[in-house]
């Protein structure tokens, strides 16, 4: 190994880091236990990107409080789950929502044959492009689970498609490509 190590020192070769997913299941962050879900019909033809408008949180302890909080008041307000499958918190976890096995509830978009993430904070407060190694790594992860079809619809609110823009035409070029 460290033969191997020298030889890509002296050929000056980068190696290429591990791309490493921090996932907090509902566990982590102390879920409530919600039966009323609706199953996914996998694997997912759309998904839709969405923000939470809630504050942004850069540390484990204020995204944790920040998903239970939010769980907490949908359950209060709308008598439903944390509404998205996963959501994406600049720090750099993934927190489970509804996980791979249930659809989301959050807009005339979602069904059953969609995965829904949201980006945790608000629109313009909120740094996407920090965030995309995380998102594509959750997308092949969704992918190679068998919960997203290679080459999906990407959507997004219409008043939160600038924001989304750049990252949205990414991910139709990288994964819908060759189709």
């Amino acid at each position: 190994m460290t033969i191997g190590f020298y030889l890509l020192m002296i050929e000056k070769r980068e190696i290429e880091p591990a791309h490493v997913v921090l996932l907090a299941d509902r566990e982590n962050w102390d879920a409530a236990d919600v039966e009323n879900h609706e199953y996914l019909n996998a694997p997912s033809n759309k998904l839709i990107l969405d923000f939470t408008n809630t504050p942004n949180c850069y540390d484990q302890p204020n995204c944790t409080k920040e998903v239970h909080k939010m769980q907490e008041e949908s359950l209060r307000i709308n008598k439903i789950d944390i509404p998205y499958n996963f959501l994406l918190a600049e720090d750099t976890r993934i927190y489970e929502g509804r996980g791979w096995k249930y659809a989301p509830d959050i807009s005339l978009y979602s069904d059953n044959s969609s995965l829904a993430f949201a980006f945790l904070g608000i629109p313009c407060k909120t740094d996407v492009s920090a965030l995309e190694e995380q998102l594509f790594v959750l997308i092949n992860l969704s992918i190679s689970h068998h919960k997203l079809n290679r080459c999906f619809q990407v959507l997004t609110r219409p008043e939160e498609s600038p924001y989304l823009k750049e990252i949205t035409d990414r991910i139709q070029s990288t994964f819908c490509r060759n189709t």
